[in-house]
């Protein structure tokens, strides 16, 4: 009974904010289907759009994208599209105008309409920006008349960011300037360039095709680790292969070999780092053994 009447006080914030009013009658008939599929922790759901057609009675894809397309604009969900293999997720955000509803790992917009985007905190995620679990969702309707500051909350908004966190320049960090900035671009395109899960999901995706593009066959057949020096001849290869960026980065590296150990440090791209270990596997008939850095506490055996 307390989660229905937690569902009823949720729905009766969204109507008095005037929210509801404001939406499409497309809008309106998406929204409780969508929340058809959840439960009282608003956990996100991916049903079909065929499914949604048939449950909304939509007689088109177009209505089901433009009737999603005002929930967004809204601030009731907000959307990963699918990839081709999966459905799109829909997740419940809680950022309409008026709303008193503060789920516990939910951040609000900064007020005065700043872009959240530019500090790295988006809809969705907890204050130290990592992204939310919709499925621990807490959520309260306050009135903040007569209401006495928690020590606690106040400390907890008042930490620094978690090193971990999801921003702009961490996406930068992992996959590089040029891929995130195709991956911005999609996602900008799409009116998505706030989603910083989304973007870093293109650019994920960028980066796996990017290696599988790259030929990473320095000669017929593999060498010896003893016949050369590793390091020098995988620069050899990196400056015809690789970005002018990418390579420059591979120029400010220092590593240290031992044997057919091979140390590299302070090199946060995910992409770079698998490109450094694919090379190594395909180019060698020794085993050597890739390190990265103790910041990540990587390593990859190569075999």
């Amino acid at each position: 009974m307390g989660e229905t009447h937690q569902f009823i006080k949720f729905m009766t914030d969204i109507i008095d904010s005037g929210a509801w009013a404001n939406l499409s009658a497309g809008a309106r008939t998406l929204y409780p289907v969508l929340l058809k599929f959840s439960d009282q922790n608003f956990k996100h759901v991916w049903p079909s759009t065929s499914t949604l057609m048939d449950l909304t009675g939509f007689k088109s894809k177009k209505s089901v994208i433009e009737a999603k397309k005002d929930l967004i604009k809204s601030g009731l969900i907000q959307v990963v599209p699918g990839n081709g293999h999966t459905t799109s997720r829909y997740y419940f955000s809680f950022n309409y105008p008026g709303s008193k509803i503060t789920p516990q790992w939910y951040t609000n917009l900064h007020p005065g309409g700043s872009d959240s985007h530019l500090s790295g905190v988006t809809a969705g995620t907890r204050r130290d920006g990592t992204p939310g679990n919709p499925n621990q969702i807490n959520i309260t309707i306050t009135n903040n008349q007569n209401q006495k500051p928690d020590k606690y909350s106040k400390k907890k908004i008042g930490e620094k960011h978690s090193v971990n966190q999801l921003t702009n320049e961490s996406l930068i960090e992992d996959y590089g300037v040029e891929i995130f900035s195709e991956a911005y671009e999609i996602a900008k395109s799409k009116n998505l360039e706030k989603e910083l899960r989304y973007i870093k999901a293109i650019c994920k995706e960028k980066a796996i095709n990017k290696s599988k593009q790259i030929n990473f066959n320095h000669s017929a057949t593999p060498t010896s680790i003893s016949g050369c020096s590793p390091w020098e001849s995988f620069l050899d290869w990196a400056k015809t292969h690789l970005t002018t960026g990418s390579f420059g980065s591979m120029l400010t590296l220092k590593p240290v070999i031992d044997g057919k150990t091979i140390l590299i440090e302070n090199l946060e791209s995910n992409f770079l780092r698998q490109v450094i270990s694919r090379y190594f596997q395909d180019n060698f008939q020794d085993k050597i053994l890739i390190m990265f850095g103790e910041r990540s506490r990587e390593e990859n055996r190569i075999a």
